[in-house]
């Protein structure tokens, strides 16, 4: 069974753009809200192979949820989406164990380096 994507976005907009991508890709995805909802879920279930993570979530930063979610599985592949490029925060991410930052909104070579992104980690 091919492993799921798992989007972590509280922007409805972003949900329903990411989702597209993803279905693109020929593979499922998960979508929740928040941070919690994500651990929540990674807690329970071992069909993710992917997290499409944002950085600005509701109830708190997404390099702190790519903590905790290291925490519970290192192996897990985590791509960071942000509106912003701060340097600081992308080499953060890459220290807590991030494997790709991508721009939201950005132009068209970046969706595709995101497009082909997921397809590698999906059907490696």
């Amino acid at each position: 069974m091919k492993k799921r994507v798992l989007i972590v976005e509280d922007d409805q907009v972003q949900i329903k753009f990411f989702e597209k991508i993803v279905s693109q890709v020929a593979v499922n995805s998960v979508m929740v809200n928040s941070g919690n909802e994500a651990l929540e879920y990674l807690k329970y279930n071992n069909d993710i192979g992917l997290v499409l993570l944002d950085l600005a979530l509701s109830d708190m930063h997404g390099l702190e949820v790519l903590e905790k979610i290291k925490e519970l599985n290192n192996q897990l592949v985590v791509a960071i989406l942000s509106a912003s490029e701060d340097s600081k925060v992308v080499l953060k991410a890459g220290q807590l164990g991030a494997a790709e930052f991508f721009v939201k909104g950005s132009d068209t070579k970046e969706l595709m380096r995101l497009f082909e992104f997921i397809h590698n980690v999906i059907n490696q």
